[in-house]
């Protein structure tokens, strides 16, 4: 009775080894961290075109997720407006990355606002799906590497203060 036990486990065992083999691949298993390279999966928002990060290394990066719906939102697009147009010509570059599942939403937000940086738009949900921001909106600044610098959570005023000292000192590194 004991063998016909051990050959059931270890058949058991084998059949849940070959499973996890053949299981598909999983989102990340954590939001990525600091000293990371942050990749996202959205388009621009008017073209459709896959926006890249990639394009934007060699400048200190300011990647926004953010939703038509979270008033904290509106008031770091607003902060973070003023700070591109204070240091784009020091190398400031900004992405806000919209999670909202309704384009049309997206479309009437950004009609009533002059945003002078990039939006891209999360179509598919991979963006917020992989990055698992914890709260909207959750800012991401990067170095011109592309690693991750800080991970900032909300649109209070110190997490705003938080995001402008830590451009700023991005900025002056060589």
């Amino acid at each position: 009775m004991a063998k016909g036990r051990q050959i059931r486990t270890l058949a058991l065992a084998l059949l849940l080894a070959l499973a996890a083999c053949a299981a598909p691949p999983r989102v990340q298993d954590r939001p990525p961290a600091i000293g990371e390279i942050l990749t996202i999966d959205a388009t621009d928002w008017r073209t459709g075109q896959p926006i890249e990060l990639a394009q934007l290394r060699g400048k200190v990066t300011l990647v926004e997720l953010w939703a038509t719906w979270c008033g904290p939102c509106a008031q770091a697009m607003t902060h973070h407006g003023q700070l591109y147009q204070r240091l784009q010509n020091r190398g400031l570059r900004v992405l806000a990355v919209s999670l909202d599942e309704d384009r049309e939403a997206l479309m009437r937000f950004l009609a009533t606002r002059e945003i002078p940086f990039a939006i891209a738009w999360d179509t598919k949900q991979r963006t917020g799906e992989r990055l698992r921001p914890p709260q909207l909106p959750t800012s991401y600044v990067l170095d011109v590497e592309g690693k991750i610098l800080g991970i900032h959570r909300g649109g209070d005023e110190s997490a705003l203060r938080a995001i402008r000292d830590q451009v700023e000192s991005a900025l002056e590194k060589p």
